[in-house]
């Protein structure tokens, strides 16, 4: 692989899964971590996220490798299962208060559903 190639791929596969991690785990304004913490678990968390996603995928009956495939190799179900991972860690640091600018753009990402009106909660006694 290139150096260019790796300039790509390491921020978008490793830092920034990474990174929403740290804000989902790790909501800024509630733990206090420095820049330099939060780089490094970023890195680290990131390796972590991509190899667990690299072995779930080789573990799935799928030919001879699973389906642990790259767009360098064919089809990019490991980039697909990042991107996913992404969303779902971006959406809970944003459920968690990680993104106020965005809770505050898009407030019904964010708000509870309301309880419907005809259901009768039940109460133990």
């Amino acid at each position: 692989m290139s150096l260019a190639g790796l300039l790509v791929v390491v921020p978008l596969l490793v830092v920034l899964p990474g990174w929403l991690l740290v804000n989902a785990l790790f909501v800024p304004r509630r733990v206090a971590l420095g820049w330099m913490t939060r780089a490094y678990l970023a890195v680290a968390g990131g390796a972590l996220l991509l190899s667990l996603v690299g072995v779930i995928l080789g573990l799935l009956p799928h030919r001879k490798t699973g389906y642990y495939e790259t767009l360098a190799t064919g089809a990019p179900t490991v980039e697909l299962a990042m991107l996913a991972v992404m969303a779902l860690l971006f959406y809970v640091g944003l459920v968690r208060g990680a993104y106020p600018r965005v809770a505050a753009r898009f407030p019904k990402l964010v708000a509870a559903p309301e309880p419907k009106k005809d259901v009768v909660a039940y109460e133990s006694r």
